[in-house]
């Protein structure tokens, strides 16, 4: 016997549903209309079985994708707490390289004026003050090694694309000797990697500037790094840092105001002011301290007005200069020292 189905169940039902509609309308329902009917009946049975069947797909659909951006996020805040550590951990160290060179930097200052002292002694034939500057140097060199060594500790925190963060590439300690132990340093910070700039307009008169027109220093008598880009008259910033500029601007001796700006990606950093008359010029300068960070851009733009002129010869300036990468010379020097 084959087994029992749904509709097998539902038959005799549907049966006798037909036949009471049949009696209700008066009208003679054949056996072939009863089969008509259940096979409609049946072919909406698989119908709605199918389309439950699609529902069900797409509600376990939506609820692996719930899934997958729950995950997501979950690692997402992850990232967030690590940076976040990372980000504390370089405040700190940056403190601590603070107050190292705040240490330095009086220890210095005592040993210049023990020395002072030494070769006034020496020059009154008095006892020499030796054995106190040997300590003073002692100490000098106890302070190196515990600034090289916080740097050591903390190498993995320090960003590895700042360069006005503390730069030294390789510290290698070489064997003690009896007393002390000495340190050899690398800097990696080359002289290549020195930015500044500086240039001028040897033009006699620059005429017919427009507004926002760049003003080029055509004259380039310093560039380091080659950052100063004397096609365009624009400084881009090959290294993240803190950046002094300069510009100084002379006047036309035409009795018109020159207006001039010195902008960081195109926002203002500070202006500067000139009116020349009959016989004479006037220079307006201005100097500013900024951060950038890599592929930054600074140049000089005029302000007002339009058709404008200045006077060059020299006496208008364009000057930039990374000053971490001086502070990071200047450290070297003393800690070879």
């Amino acid at each position: 016997m084959p087994p029992t189905t749904k509709m097998d169940l539902k038959l005799p039902f549907l049966i006798s549903v037909l036949v009471i509609e049949g009696n209700q309308s008066m009208d003679i329902i054949t056996p072939e209309q009863i089969l008509a009917r259940i096979a409609a009946l049946e072919k909406k049975d698989l119908e709605l079985t199918e389309f439950n069947k699609r529902l069900l797909a797409m509600v376990e659909n939506q609820r692996e994708q719930m899934e997958q951006k729950d995950m997501t996020i979950n690692q997402l805040l992850k990232q967030v707490n690590v940076l976040e550590q990372k980000e504390t951990d370089n405040q700190n160290l940056k403190t601590e390289v603070s107050k190292l060179q705040a240490r330095i930097i009086a220890l210095e200052s005592k040993v210049k004026q023990q020395t002072d002292i030494k070769e006034n002694q020496e020059g009154n034939g008095q006892k020499s003050a030796v054995p106190f500057l040997h300590g003073l140097e002692t100490h000098k060199g106890n302070i190196k090694s515990e600034f090289l060594n916080v740097i050591l500790a903390n190498k993995k925190h320090l960003p590895q694309t700042r360069p006005e963060d503390v730069h030294l590439a390789e510290v290698k300690r070489i064997k003690p000797d009896k007393e002390k132990e000495t340190l050899k340093i690398r800097q990696a910070s080359s002289a290549a990697e020195l930015v500044a700039f500086h240039a001028v307009i040897d033009l006699g008169h620059v005429s017919h500037i427009g507004i926002h027109q760049n003003i080029v220093f055509e004259s380039v008598l310093l560039n380091l790094a080659s950052s100063y880009h004397v096609q365009h008259g624009i400084f881009i910033a090959p290294t993240n840092g803190l950046y002094l500029f300069s510009t100084s601007i002379m006047a036309d001796n035409n009795g018109k105001i020159i207006y001039t700006e010195l902008v960081k990606n195109g926002a203002v950093l500070a202006r500067t002011q000139g009116q020349g008359h009959s016989g004479s010029h006037d220079q307006g300068s201005v100097t500013v301290v900024t951060q950038l960070n890599a592929s930054d851009e600074v140049w000089v733009r005029l302000h007002c007005c339009a058709d404008d002129s200045l006077y060059g010869e020299r006496y208008s300036t364009f000057t930039g200069v990374n000053v971490n990468c001086i502070v990071r010379q200047s450290l070297s020097v003393f800690i070879k020292s």
